[in-house]
């Protein structure tokens, strides 16, 4: 019994080794968390209400979009452009007309999640996703 633990102990440890090396740690980078954020569940996460982001190396486009904001006289300060700041995990509009600023950004699957502070609170005290997260799109 002995003789064969130590025959597949070689086994074990190659097949351990493949299994941790078949999973791929996708860095947090501008070149990663590049693309389009919306809202998950509705087709290209149009809702009747919420923002989009859009980020490329370094910078960022927010829009607000709403059925008020139609007619709004606001409704042209959309999108607002500007340069982000990536720190870890944190994510920083360098832009103060950005509703929540400083955001986190965590992995669901292969893809990318933002989350406001009041959502990581949220979270935190009910242990339930809040359905407004911002998914990046595949």
């Amino acid at each position: 019994m002995l003789r064969c633990r130590s025959l597949l102990l070689p086994f074990v440890l190659l097949a351990a080794a493949l299994l941790l090396s078949s999973c791929k740690v996708i860095p947090i980078t501008p070149h990663t968390i590049s693309g389009k954020y919306t809202y998950e569940g509705q087709p290209n996460g149009m809702w009747n209400a919420g923002e989009s982001i859009i980020l490329g190396e370094g910078t960022f486009e927010y829009s607000l979009y709403t059925a008020d904001l139609v007619d709004h006289p606001q409704s042209n300060h959309y999108p607002i452009r500007g340069r982000y700041k990536l720190d870890g995990a944190t994510i920083t509009f360098l832009n103060p007309a950005v509703p929540y600023p400083e955001r986190t950004l965590t992995r669901r699957h292969k893809l990318f999640v933002m989350w406001t502070p009041k959502q990581v609170d949220e979270f935190h005290s009910t242990g339930v996703h809040p359905n407004d997260l911002l998914y990046q799109q595949p």
